[in-house]
């Protein structure tokens, strides 16, 4: 998941609108989490989703699934 509740971000039921409702308040008394959260998102972003990673990530597979058949 790219999203993982309160760390980076904050789920709710999708077509909820007690649950958007609830994720609006949140925000609004966390501000400064909100902040983090933004953060964290990012930096989990730059880590699994950058084109550079992911060729490594993707490098790192085909090579282990070589050294499998031999």
């Amino acid at each position: 998941e790219a999203i993982t509740h309160l760390r980076n971000g904050y789920l709710f039921q999708t077509g909820s609108i007690d649950g958007i409702t609830k994720a609006m308040e949140w925000f609004t008394y966390n501000r400064s989490v909100a902040t983090d959260f933004a953060r964290n998102a990012f930096a989990f972003a730059k880590e699994n989703f950058e084109l550079e990673n992911t060729i490594m990530q993707l490098e790192s597979y085909l090579f282990d699934k070589i050294l499998e058949k031999h």
